[in-house]
């Protein structure tokens, strides 16, 4: 019960995620990636005290240490996702972010008292395989470019970030990891956002478009923070990875992004790695006592 309560909240922060991806997309224009940044973190500042308060929480925590540190490691993150989705396109910017299990399972058995099986490393190399071929364009060493890179740097830091919040969650609410983050993130965007060269203020179009983002991605790191409660940060991962598909979808419908035959059976294959993860009878060592919903 515990493992499909985590599917659930793992899947649904993976579409809720694909419609964050697709307001970044819409404001691309208007936007860089500070403004989606501090967009974002603004949102989370403003509503998550108001659900501490609903849910009778302390934002604050009792590790103020490693809390500031998993926030430092996800304000870096976000920033070079940010980044990525406005120079790459939006498939590629998802798939590079999706390696992020790989570095989640090799972290791991050092952060928390996870450990995977065979079957699920060959899980996670399956959905690796699949993220491979949709973003292999048959030239990639000739477009090879920043963006890629900081897709690669997004995936490290989410990895990390998943398995910092992981192995806090025993004695630690789902709004904490993500206040700070939060937190950290607004004056992380201030700086940048204050220099002449950056200094613009988006059109309405704009600002609409990076509240859209912040409003549906806070919602996803929600879920995913409550997923992590119940689950190894590699198998949350992996069954996120469904956001590869329905972001990337959303591209070809929204941004006339083209379908191939690799973006299709790449795609079949990180369903299967997902699939394969989310029916086996896991005995993964449980870490934490049975959580409610997000205030817990």
């Amino acid at each position: 019960m515990e493992y499909k309560k985590g599917f659930i909240f793992a899947l649904l922060g993976a579409a809720l995620f694909a419609v964050s991806d697709v307001f970044v997309r819409l404001g691309g224009n208007e936007l860089n990636a500070w403004h989606i940044m501090a967009a974002r973190s603004l949102v989370g500042v403003v509503a998550l005290p108001l659900l501490a308060r609903w849910f009778k929480q302390n934002l604050w925590g009792k590790a103020p240490g490693i809390l500031s540190l998993t926030g430092i490691v996800g304000v870096i993150g976000m920033t070079c996702l940010m980044y990525s989705f406005l120079t790459v396109t939006l498939f590629e910017a998802l798939v590079l972010l999706y390696l992020h299990p790989v570095v989640a399972a090799l972290l791991s058995p050092f952060l928390t008292k996870d450990r995977l099986t065979s079957r699920d490393w060959g899980c996670i190399f399956l959905a690796f395989f699949g993220t491979v071929l949709v973003l292999w364009p048959g030239e990639f060493e000739a477009r090879l470019g920043w963006g890629h890179l900081m897709g690669l740097a997004a995936a490290c830091s989410n990895g990390l970030y998943m398995t910092l919040v992981r192995r806090l969650s025993p004695n630690t609410n789902a709004l904490t990891p993500l206040f700070y983050m939060c937190f950290l993130g607004v004056l992380a965007a201030v700086f940048p956002l204050t220099m002449t060269a950056n200094a613009t203020v988006p059109a309405a179009g704009g600002i609409m478009a990076a509240l859209g983002c912040g409003l549906f991605a806070m919602g996803a790191h929600l879920c995913t923070n409550h997923a992590l409660k119940h689950m190894a940060s590699p198998h949350v991962g992996v069954i996120q990875m469904g956001e590869v598909l329905m972001a990337g979808l959303m591209g070809v419908c929204f941004f006339d992004e083209l379908m191939s035959w690799r973006i299709a059976l790449g795609g079949a294959f990180i369903l299967a790695g997902g699939a394969a993860l989310s029916l086996r009878n896991h005995k993964t060592t449980l870490m934490v006592k049975p959580a409610q919903p997000f205030g817990s």
